[in-house]
Order: C-alpha cells, then sequence, then structure tokens
C-alpha cells in the first residue's frame, strides 16, 4: 500500500501559502511528501536539495521563506503536522491491538467461554484441519531471511556507513519485507551487488559535497531497507546509473 497524507481545501486560499511564488508552493508539496514517506526522520538540508532537484543555495532561500511564513520548522518538518494527519489514517494501531489480542490468546488469558460465539475468527492465524472443525493454532515458520549475513555483507561492502549495533524487531521486519519482495532478492549475491552498487554513490556514504557547517549525509542499513529509500536506490536516484536487477 502506497503512503499518503491528507491536503486540506484551505490551500488553495491559504494567504500564507498563496503569497508564495509557485515554485515555493511545488517545494511546499514536495516537503509534504518527504514528511509523509520517511516519518520522523529528519532530513538534512543536502538530501533535501538532492530530493527537490534543487541547489543548496535554493535551498536555503525556500527554507527561509518557508520558515518565515510559519510553514516549516528549523529541520525542515511541516509544522502541524501531527494535528492534521490523523492516526485513523494507518491500520498500524489496528493491527498492534490484533497481535496483541493474540499474544494473550496464546497465552490463555481469553477463554472459549468469553467468547461471544464459538465460530472461527477468520481474522487470526488459525484453520480448519478437517471436517470436524478442529481449530488448530499456527506454528511460526523459521525466518528464511539470513539477516547476519546480510549485516556482515553491509560492514564488509560499506565500510564508510553507519554500522549496525541493534538489530530489533523493527528492523528485522523492514529487512525481511525486502527479502521477500522478489525472489531475485532471496540470495546473497543479489545482496552484496545490492551494497557494492550503494557504494558508488557518494552521497549515501558521506563523500558527497556539503555546506559549510554541516555534516554530511551518510545511510544506515535501516535507511537503506525503509520501503521508499529502497526504491530510490535501486531506481538509481541516488546514482549516475540504474542498479543491475
Amino acid at each position: 500500500m502506497m503512503d499518503w497524507f491528507r491536503l486540506y481545501g484551505e490551500f488553495a486560499t491559504d494567504p500564507k501559502v498563496q503569497m508564495l511564488s509557485e515554485a515555493d508552493q511545488r517545494r511546499y508539496i514536495m516537503l509534504l511528501c518527504l514528511k509523509c514517506s520517511n516519518g520522523d526522520v529528519t532530513l538534512h538540508d543536502e538530501e533535501v536539495a538532492f530530493q527537490l532537484r534543487i541547489s543548496g543555495d535554493e535551498w536555503s532561500r525556500t527554507k527561509g521563506v518557508l520558515q518565515a511564513k510559519g510553514l516549516i520548522d528549523e529541520n525542515a518538518c511541516p509544522v502541524a503536522w501531527d494535528k492534521r494527519q490523523f492516526r485513523s489514517d494507518s491500520s498500524a494501531a489496528r493491527v498492534a491491538a490484533h497481535r496483541e489480542r493474540k499474544k494473550k490468546e496464546a497465552a490463555g488469558d481469553v477463554t472459549l467461554q468469553q467468547r461471544q460465539t464459538n465460530a472461527l475468527d477468520t481474522d487470526t492465524d488459525t484453520e480448519l484441519t478437517n471436517a470436524n472443525a478442529l481449530v488448530v493454532a499456527s506454528v511460526p515458520a523459521a525466518d528464511p531471511c539470513p539477516h547476519q549475513e546480510i549485516i556482515a555483507a553491509y560492514h564488509e561492502l560499506l565500510p564508510t556507513c553507519t554500522p549496525v549495533k541493534v538489530w530489533n524487531e523493527m528492523r528485522k521486519t523492514l529487512l525481511r519485507t525486502r527479502w521477500r519482495e522478489d525472489a531475485k532478492r532471496q540470495r546473497m549475491e543479489w545482496w552484496r551487488r545490492f551494497f557494492a552498487y550503494v557504494g558508488q554513490s557518494e552521497f549515501l556514504t558521506g563523500r558527497g559535497q556539503c555546506a559549510p557547517g554541516r555534516d554530511p549525509f551518510v545511510a544506515d542499513l535501516e535507511w537503506l531497507v525503509r520501503p521508499q529509500n529502497f526504491a530510490k536506490v535501486v531506481e538509481g536516484k541516488y546514482h549516475r546509473d540504474e542498479v543491475a536487477a
């Protein structure tokens, strides 16, 4: 499912927006898109300029204008984003609640007598195994994604990128999803080629030019396997050439 965000009709009449040039209006919309795609990740000025396809000087001017209008903060994050975007727009909370309920059921906290009906819950990982409708709890399959091997290849081929020190469940899920999306990615050879390709990008590896007083952007493994970033990398948006499929 593609990410999306709310853009209200008042955008067309808001004086703060309408007093912007058309170029700055477009750049503001692009910042909203970047916020939607990157969540709470703070983007460096160099990366924002790259994403907007403008020079650092152009971005500095636009950033000053948007800050003066109260549309973004000093980190280029849209002001009042949380106020205008709602938790109900995402299924994350619902999914989390469902998983928590499943854990309690597995632990015996919810009995059959507590259920309103004995009908099979079609939103769980149970299944009918025979005509007698025997309900069997599913057993999690072994994780096929070789996390540690991929991390080792990342460290070997991208020594200038941020090293992995914590590999939590969220990061495991991101990498596992990229692994499962395409059969070609279910081989270590593909990931070694991918990391070697990332290493050719001056921007992703911290070798690119940046504004005075600013640290260069350096990608880490979590950043690389986030869906929006991963797609941009393999499409060649940080390189002169596209990655070989």
